[in-house]
């Protein structure tokens, strides 16, 4: 490899540098376009896994039928680009090492995930900003959108979501009303990915950022706001910050900040956000994400990349590998053996030590893709495991359990690698009829994904404040969020 990260790549060089990895690894790699920013910039991302074709193509048997898919997103804040040049120079090591043989763990990756790389999501912003302003949080300095937005306060939050599974006159277009270009974008991408892990990579600080972001309750403003899966997105979070060279360490790494245990913090508790995009993925989605802050310094000189990127190497390996823990599997219908696309999957934590309520299903479910195939994180322990399918009354919007799967118990191990779990639906009987357990659709679970929205051209001048078994039956789900471009139109995008 030449010498890399020797300075900032413009949005015409940040293209052309994907461009030419797609055309130099046309099996392991392809780009794809989630939209445009609001001046007309498309962003344009790339996509690497082990022989793309078989996954994108028609049902196979054989291990390449799925892979966990995760998300890396940069530059969410344009005078925030580190990740924006971490991100795109981790495409190019992980192609590269793999075509030398040079990175065991580089082909390892390319053989067991989906990875998606955005490398940029605020373009528009990234050419306000200036190398070297450490701070600075407006349109002027380039955090803001063209629409003077700040992308990460933009989204919808615990509110409307509530408001859309419940409230009969909320409907699909208002959950996209007034939002910006960027985020309807994200938005219909993240709805649609089925991603099982995202990491949204900022600057201004060094540590790693896990939900809640924002309490759900208005009397309560302090203290840590857990998630249902609040130990699963605590490891998610040490499993980067502990790979850091720096991280564990932060009051020392960025002492504006003072000391994170383990590098790591509650949103919440350190600061409410209210719309960021990483509560939106856990809510609206079932993907769990957090948000990286990689340098103190928002837009450090070019000569500290190359060192960003040796602190921050492991990590983001050590992140995008975890995507393995937990449990997969495939749900049919006992009828006819039909792959189920969108039911969901519950869990509960079982054992001599778990505290009360872990005796109750987990408030949050996934969903299987459109190939009956879901994907969950867990951290090791013993768990109880359901499918099940629910449809809403499209009038009160309440929702009813029309067939569930039997309850399956699982062992989830500390290891790198999923254990397979599969479910068979049959019709369901409610308590009332034969004593079962309560309705699974009491369960929390992301409403269905809302239908894809053209994006229009923002109006607000508002500015924000600064596997070792794979299961061979089911067929890979297209990633219908976004557009995969063709080798003609890879070029002719960026023209």
């Amino acid at each position: 490899m030449s010498c890399p990260l020797t300075s900032y790549h413009t949005h015409s060089q940040l293209h052309q540098e994907l461009l030419s990895l797609a055309e130099r690894h046309p099996r392991h790699a392809r780009l794809f376009m989630v939209g445009s920013s609001s001046l007309g910039h498309p962003l344009v991302g790339i996509r690497l896994s082990r022989d793309l074709s078989r996954l994108e193509g028609p049902p196979r048997a054989g291990p390449l039928r799925t892979r966990p898919r995760v998300k890396l997103i940069g530059n969410m804040h344009g005078n925030e680009p580190v990740g924006r040049e971490l991100l795109l120079y981790f495409a190019r090591y992980l192609l590269e090492s793999d075509a030398r043989r040079s990175d065991p763990r580089a082909s390892a990756m390319l053989d067991n995930v989906d990875l998606h790389i955005l490398p940029t999501m605020n373009p528009d912003g990234f050419a306000r900003g200036e190398e070297g302003k450490c701070s600075g949080g407006s349109y002027r300095a380039g955090r803001l959108n063209e629409g003077r937005r700040d992308l990460n306060r933009d989204f919808p939050d615990f509110y409307e979501w509530t408001l859309l599974r419940e409230e009969p006159n909320y409907t699909e277009k208002d959950l996209y009303d007034r939002r910006q270009t960027e985020t309807k974008h994200l938005m219909n991408w993240i709805l649609r990915g089925n991603f099982v892990l995202s990491a949204n990579f900022h600057d201004g600080a060094v540590l790693v950022n896990y939900p809640w972001d924002n309490y759900h309750d208005r009397e309560r403003g302090s203290g840590v706001f857990r998630t249902p899966d609040h130990e699963e997105f605590y490891m998610l979070a040490t499993g980067y910050s502990l790979s850091h060279a720096t991280m564990p360490n932060t009051s020392a790494a960025c002492e504006q900040w003072g000391h994170f245990q383990d590098g790591v913090t509650n949103g919440a508790d350190w600061y409410p956000v209210f719309g960021g995009m990483q509560d939106f993925n856990y809510l609206f989605a079932g993907t769990m994400e957090v948000t990286v802050e990689i340098s103190c310094c928002k837009f450090p000189h070019s000569r500290r990349l190359l060192r960003e990127w040796e602190y921050n190497k492991d990590s983001l390996f050590n992140f995008v590998e975890q995507a393995q823990k937990g449990i997969m599997g495939e749900v049919r219908e006992e009828a006819g053996n039909r792959p189920v696309p969108g039911a969901r999957i519950r869990v509960r934590r079982v054992g001599r030590h778990q505290s009360p309520s872990e005796r109750d299903w987990r408030d949050s479910s996934v969903t299987t893709d459109e190939s009956g195939v879901f994907w969950r994180i867990l951290v090791p322990g013993v768990y109880d495991v359901q499918a099940f399918v629910t449809k809403a009354d499209p009038q009160t919007k309440e929702r009813k359990t029309t067939s569930t799967s039997e309850v399956r118990r699982v062992v989830v191990q500390d290891e790198k690698r999923h254990r397979i779990v599969n479910f068979t639906l049959k019709k369901y009987r409610n308590k009332d009829d034969d004593g079962d357990d309560a309705d699974p659709a009491t369960v929390r679970s992301p409403p269905a994904p809302p239908s894809p929205r053209p994006a229009t051209p923002p109006t607000s001048e508002e500015d924000a404040v600064d596997s070792s078994q794979i299961v061979q039956t089911a067929q890979p789900a297209r990633l219908r969020s976004s557009k995969t471009l063709s080798p003609s139109d890879q070029r002719l995008v960026f023209q």
